[in-house]
């Protein structure tokens, strides 16, 4: 229901709270009022007694009002809340200068939409929902599909019937409120939709959004998933709300498998959203008009894959690796659906669908292929305080060189041992292919006496 301010005007001292560009929530009880942010929850410095309180409440009675600004006013029991929008015209750039997400980052993901594919949000509620409003600012008609509680700014078409996106030629969809259910079947029928779902972490979100396929007791199929989502954003408020992973859903040959576009936590600034691979269709991103994009893409990927290869570790930093004892032999590991994190290099929780142990399977594989390059890397170049003769250490065992069919052409006489202990030196090794005349000396002495007489008696 839409009313104008001047019928309720006893909510004019907390409307004048929530005149702040970002999606705001205000929780006011009697006595005492907070405010919701992206950035967190702050007591707001404004005197609201018992008695403007009841009156704020019985204006609004059990209604939901959508005021003229935008701002949702609503009641649950004696609490009284209000939602105010995002500004229309708050797009990506700010959030880009405000620090809460890369400029290549932003423009992938608004690149991403332009071209109709679909991007899924996770994280705390007001920090995801400042990035989904600002990505569908980019576009040129955006709408919104959800509830009665949604704020949404008044130059916004708003509705609860997915129908009236084709109705309206809507470019970019916002929906933040739909349940998981609803959710996907938007997702799987609409193009440029920018969606939020409550989760803190890619492999919980997946989950969950599996979980809702399954909700018929089907088996999920990973196409349901493919044709619903084309990139996941990872939003954190811990320190600050920003956005810190942003991976693509990309078709393997088990189905389907995040792959890290953009990430923190990387040396030398792990603060910084920094790319790590382009994505799959930068080619339709090229075609689409994002040509000089595409490039930045291509070379910032490229120039963080050259430093990686570069940072190699010390001789004294290298460790064997830790992994879980034969986790494919292990049921266990299997059925909780693990997988090797790329930063943390710990299991987490990745999926419930039966290609779980298939992308386990790759997943420690790829690990453990990084792993021994590192080490090979770092014996191959060693650190400045690596200890003189380092090169010895590393020769192959001489003693172990000589073949075992050779054994017997090294001598063990006194002579040749004084003369290799005085000068260095040894007797020639024995030829080859040359039989050894083994009989006992008196032998060879008993035939040449014969040979002698019977050389007399001639």
């Amino acid at each position: 229901m839409l009313i104008e301010e001047s019928q309720i005007e006893v909510l004019q001292p907390l409307l004048d709270l929530l005149n702040s560009a970002e999606p705001t929530r205000l929780v006011a009880y009697a006595g005492s009022v907070s405010i919701d942010r992206p950035q967190g929850t702050a007591p707001a410095m404004i005197v609201w007694d018992e008695a403007q309180h009841n009156a704020a409440l019985a204006n609004i009675g059990t209604r939901t009002l959508r005021l003229a600004n935008g701002v949702i006013a609503t009641t649950m029991n004696e609490v009284l809340l209000l939602h105010a929008p995002a500004r229309a015209d708050r797009r990506s750039d700010d959030l880009v200068r405000d620090g809460y997400i890369s400029s290549l980052a932003a423009r992938t993901l608004s690149a991403t939409l332009a071209i109709g594919r679909n991007v899924l949000i996770i994280g705390p509620y007001l920090g995801s929902l400042q990035l989904l409003m600002a990505l569908a600012a980019d576009g040129k008609r955006p709408m919104v599909i959800g509830g009665d509680y949604d704020a949404v700014p008044i130059t916004w078409p708003h509705s609860n019937d997915a129908n009236a996106i084709t109705c309206y030629g809507a470019d970019r969809i916002a929906s933040w409120s739909l349940p998981p259910t609803q959710l996907i079947n938007l997702l799987s029928k609409h193009c440029g939709v920018i969606a939020w779902l409550e989760a803190r972490n890619l492999s919980k979100a997946l989950m969950r959004f599996e979980a809702a396929l399954d909700h018929n007791h089907a088996t999920p199929a990973p196409l349901q998933v493919l044709t619903a989502i084309d990139m996941v954003v990872v939003v954190n408020d811990i320190p600050n709300t920003k956005v810190v992973e942003v991976a693509e859903i990309a078709l393997v040959e088990s189905g389907y498998q995040p792959r890290l576009l953009f990430s923190t936590g990387i040396a030398p600034l792990p603060s910084a959203l920094v790319p790590m691979a382009p994505p799959s269709f930068i080619a339709e991103i090229a075609q689409a008009g994002f040509a000089v994009l595409a490039d930045e893409l291509h070379n910032a990927s490229a120039s963080q894959v050259a430093a990686n290869a570069s940072i190699a570790p010390s001789i004294s930093n290298v460790s064997p690796p830790i992994l879980p004892k034969d986790p494919l032999a292990d049921s266990s590991i299997v059925s909780d659906s693990v997988i090797i994190n790329e930063n943390a290099g710990i299991l987490t929780d990745l999926s419930t669908s039966n290609n779980t142990a298939k992308i386990l399977r790759d997943r420690l594989q790829q690990k453990a292929a990084q792993i021994r390059a590192a080490e090979q890397a770092s014996l191959a170049q060693p650190s400045d305080d690596s200890a003189p003769g380092w090169e010895l250490d590393r020769l192959p065992d001489e003693t172990n060189e000589l073949p075992s069919d050779q054994s017997e052409f090294v001598s063990s006489s006194a002579e040749d041992a004084m003369m290799a202990a005085t000068y260095g030196l040894g007797p020639p090794p024995r030829p080859t292919n040359v039989r050894e005349d083994r009989r006992p000396f008196e032998d060879a002495l008993r035939h040449a006496k014969e040979r002698d007489e019977e050389n007399r008696e001639e």
